[in-house]
């Protein structure tokens, strides 16, 4: 076995038995689906049919039996298990595997990757080929003060240059990204979710940081607007427009605000063509999704290296 890792993806050169055990264990349920063969059988019975009502299923006495040797009833098969069924081409069994069939993962699974070899796989895990390189450093800008718990948390990051500082709202979370941009002194993309927060981090950067930061919303289509991104070190913007920035590759830390947002697909997406982002920044003050996708989240960052909570 071999594992490997770079500023984005990871890779697990193992055995297909045990390749197959780390992808069934790195996954979560998105939904529920009935079982693979139940899927042809329901795509079967209801090509051509403009109504897709289950009540027609249960109805023919054929199908009601054949679901029911594939262990599907009436109480275990609902109108949205059909409904996913008929539109999708192939067939699913509603879990999202993380890690590929060729062994490639986000680099934030590592230690989930590390975890499903040693409790399911019954293995030790193989040393990690990190091929990251060393971790760029800059020249320091000047940098604002901070409150014990901040140096605390800021202290963190930079002893390990990858995780989330989890902190409730109102501790500082923007003061303590801002004392990282200014001690590390590279190249920086700050991620916010609305125009609102790209406005008011873009103006608190500038009181410390003046005309190296820029804010940039609703696109990066002019040339000028291209210049003024290129010549600044820290740009300030949301991942919708943050995917056009032009030098993206070349930023060499990656700060992502309100980080229990990175699962959806954009968010994802500016973590995979921020390939130079050696240091990756999560700021929030909720460490969790609702909707279960919390692995999606870890693969941008893999753990919180820093809590306190407002007690």
């Amino acid at each position: 076995m071999k594992l490997s890792i770079d500023n984005v993806w990871g890779r697990l050169e193992a055995p297909p038995d045990v390749l197959k055990v780390v992808r069934h264990n790195v996954s979560w349920r998105k939904q529920a689906m009935p079982p693979v063969a139940a899927q042809g059988l329901l795509k079967a019975f209801y090509r051509g049919r403009y109504g897709r009502r289950l009540d027609w299923a249960w109805s023919d006495r054929e199908m009601r039996s054949k679901l029911n040797d594939l262990g599907v009833t009436e109480d275990s098969l609902t109108q949205q298990m059909l409904e996913s069924t008929l539109r999708q081409r192939g067939v699913w069994d509603g879990w999202v595997r993380l890690v590929q069939g060729n062994g490639k993962f986000p680099t934030g699974l590592l230690l989930h990757v590390q975890r499903a070899i040693r409790l399911r796989a019954g293995l030790e895990p193989p040393g990690v080929d990190d091929l990251r390189g060393e971790a760029p450093i800059g020249t320091p800008w000047q940098g604002p003060g901070l409150y014990p718990f901040q140096e605390e948390a800021v202290g963190a990051f930079l002893a390990n240059g990858r995780g989330v500082l989890d902190l409730p709202p109102r501790s500082g979370k923007t003061h303590c990204a801002l004392a990282v941009t200014a001690r590390l002194g590279l190249p920086t993309l700050y991620l916010a979710p609305t125009v609102g927060i790209v406005n008011q981090t873009t103006a608190r950067f500038q009181e410390v940081l003046g005309d190296r930061v820029c804010g940039v919303t609703g696109g990066i289509n002019s040339a000028k607007r291209k210049r003024m991104v290129l010549r600044s070190p820290v740009v300030v913007t949301t991942p919708g427009t943050a995917v056009k920035v032009p030098d993206i590759a070349n930023r060499s830390l990656l700060i992502i605000d309100e980080f229990h947002h990175a699962a959806a697909t954009t968010w994802q997406k500016v973590s995979h063509l921020a390939t130079g982002a050696w240091w990756r920044l999560g700021l929030t003050g909720t460490h969790f999704r609702a909707d279960g996708a919390d692995l999606e989240m870890a693969g941008v960052l893999s753990r919180a290296l820093y809590s306190r909570s407002v007690s």
